[in-house]
């Protein structure tokens, strides 16, 4: 099957290799470098590929030998990664007694203080 016709399966790699890298947030690297960013979206879109092979065997194969395809599908994780680590400093750094009370506003509203 060519790659056009798999539109759906790249959404369902996408979205695997957007929890990959949640997974890793979490458990792994709350605070990445940009090195260690890039190698972890790249690890976890080919990751996210392979696990669903052979539905995607033909996405993981062009991942692999196509560097500009690999680059444009992990723009689109690292995105989220870095909306994911943001918010994570955001609400690390609203939970410190030291940060003024006035600026933690949004993050009180809604209970997360």
């Amino acid at each position: 099957m060519r790659l056009t016709g798999q539109q759906i399966m790249v959404h369902v790699v996408l979205q695997d290799a957007i929890e990959n890298v949640h997974s890793h947030l979490v458990f792994q690297h709350a605070f990445p470098t940009a090195p260690d960013l890039v190698k972890s979206t790249r690890v976890a879109l080919l990751d996210a590929a392979r696990a669903r092979s052979p539905c995607t065997a033909v996405i993981h194969e062009r991942l692999v030998v196509d560097m500009e395809y690999l680059e444009n599908m992990s723009i689109i994780v690292r995105i989220t990664y870095i909306v994911m680590t943001l918010l994570t400093f955001l609400i690390a750094a609203c939970s410190d007694p030291n940060y003024p009370e006035g600026y933690q506003g949004a993050l009180q509203q809604y209970g997360h203080s």
